[in-house]
């Protein structure tokens, strides 16, 4: 299904509009408040055998690590979602525009 600007609706059934859409930089950095906003929120839960483990303790097998998202990771899963959905956005647009352009057309004959 497409709304009527031209965005396909998204699998969860949203329709992007202007409504639901932000503003959102190019680029994660210091500068812009994107590094103390996010550095520290993304960790992943890892399951790591335990070194002192012995049949005869009460030591655990295994034990979980949170290892936490690097910085560089974060901006690069931003760089990567800037420029699918960023692509993505302008191929609507166009074809937008060229939707529009056609009725405009159409209507000056």
């Amino acid at each position: 299904m497409v709304t009527d600007w031209g965005q396909p609706e998204t699998d969860d059934g949203v329709k992007p509009t202007r409504s639901n859409l932000v503003r959102m930089p190019k680029a994660l950095t210091a500068g812009n408040g994107a590094r103390e906003l996010l550095a520290g929120e993304f960790y992943e839960t890892v399951e790591v055998s335990n070194p002192n483990y012995d049949d005869n303790d009460n030591e655990p097998e295994t034990y979980n690590l949170k290892v936490y998202v690097s910085w560089d990771t974060i901006k690069e899963i931003y760089a990567k979602a800037v420029k699918g959905l960023g692509k993505k956005s302008q191929h609507n647009k166009e074809k937008s525009d060229d939707v529009s352009n056609a009725v405009d057309n159409n209507t000056r004959q």
